[in-house]
């Protein structure tokens, strides 16, 4: 090899140094362990991915050390250097672009991850919403009265006052659509117009609540509401037990994170890897998590009896529904459990709600399958149907016909 196609000093050290700094960072991010340890047993698919990534950049880096290769890159340092500074600029834009338009919704990500920031723990049941204030997610104002619920302050309840309890999770809390345009608000309106007396729907939802909590919530306070009919609205992730549906923010040590954890906490703050993760998340075997055998299937099981048992003994009737998009197999196989549990109780499934059409018609966006305002009113007035056709409504003003 002649000098002039041999690399200078400086270069080599350059390099050299470059090198070591990307095995060095690999390192940091290799001692990382995921939340959902799939990989070896300590990394999630998406991160394993990126460390394959970061890996074989390291390895490329090493062999580029060879001086015959060093001495080429040298003299297209500059053509060369067009290129990450072209990339960089490319996904400086795209992320930009992200996040002034949101094409498809990724600020969902942001934002419900703002809403957990904002729980409030409790010793009862492990957190609730903060109370008498005002939040805004995804640019959706959120009204929370004295209870923590978003809704309307409760008043004592009024002479002739005809009063329903909706509980759920954020389906019933009505995550991305406006406070007026939850399907209990609907709901509300139209039964105030039907029976032509007072009604108040009162929506205790509360973002990932399942049925046990939600029946502990009914215990503490929601029969001190003095309703007259229950309106439990169910989505399949309430089998999941309570203790894996809060974590409490900013919970550990309290000493400062180590570089791998900010390297990553900075990673997962660009809606460009949000927007990654999404489109290579891999599609679960069954809708439905869980097996009827397992604890937090069966606890679930046993709340919803206890929810009808618990209202009836107090003469109050009781309607439920299973929110889902499609009636597959394992949502099927839900739904019969829950209708054994809840004998005997009508439990309605919303798929033929929103059956006509695309089902992407009903979502807040692509990446946000929660229901929109459009899905909320046509909710509101297939539930009316469906009490209708129960006959759970009250035959006047002062009575209500007995229940089943």
């Amino acid at each position: 090899m002649s000098a002039s196609s041999a690399p200078t000093t400086g270069f080599r050290l350059f390099w050299a140094c470059a090198t070591l700094l990307a095995w060095a960072a690999f390192a940091a991010l290799a001692l990382h362990r995921s939340d959902a340890p799939i990989v070896l047993g300590r990394y999630s698919p998406g991160y394993a991915k990126l460390l394959a990534g970061v890996l074989a950049a390291c390895t490329g880096l090493t062999f580029a050390n060879a001086p015959w290769c060093l001495a080429r890159i040298e003299t297209w340092r500059r053509e060369l250097l067009l290129v990450p500074v072209s990339l960089g600029v490319a996904l400086l834009g795209a992320e930009l672009f992200l996040r002034l338009f949101d094409p498809i919704g990724i600020s969902y990500y942001a934002e419900i991850a703002r809403y957990a920031n904002d729980r409030v723990p409790g010793p009862e049941l492990f957190y609730h919403q903060p109370r008498s204030t005002t939040r805004r997610y995804q640019d959706v104002e959120v009204r929370y009265n004295e209870a923590g619920l978003r809704d309307d302050p409760i008043a004592p309840k009024a002479d002739g006052e005809w009063r329903v309890l909706v509980l759920g999770d954020s389906v019933a809390f009505g995550w991305g659509v406006q406070q007026e345009q939850i399907f209990s608000a609907v709901l509300q309106r139209l039964l105030a117009a039907e029976l032509q007396r007072p009604v108040r729907v009162i929506n205790t939802g509360v973002c990932s609540y399942n049925t046990v909590m939600q029946l502990a919530w009914l215990r503490e306070h929601g029969f001190a509401l003095q309703p007259d009919l229950i309106l439990l609205s169910y989505v399949t992730n309430d089998v999941v037990p309570a203790a894996q549906v809060w974590s409490e923010a900013g919970g550990g040590s309290g000493q400062a994170p180590p570089f791998t954890h900010v390297a990553v906490s900075l990673l997962r703050r660009t809606w460009l890897y949000r927007l990654v993760v999404h489109v290579g998340k891999e599609k679960p075997l069954r809708s439905v998590p869980g097996l009827p055998g397992d604890p937090g299937w069966q606890a679930s099981m046993q709340a919803l009896r206890a929810v009808v048992e618990e209202s009836q003994a107090r003469d109050l009737g009781v309607a439920a529904h299973l929110w889902t998009w499609q009636l597959d197999a394992s949502h099927a196989e839900l739904l019969a459990h829950m209708r054994s549990a809840m004998a005997p109780v009508a439990v309605e499934e919303t798929a033929s709600w929103f059956a006509d059409g695309s089902t992407g018609r009903w979502f807040n966006s692509a990446v946000d399958r929660h229901p929109n305002a459009e899905a909320h009113a046509l909710a509101a007035r297939r539930i009316l149907e469906s009490l209708r056709a129960q006959q759970l409504l009250p035959v006047d003003s002062r009575s209500v016909l007995s229940r089943r």
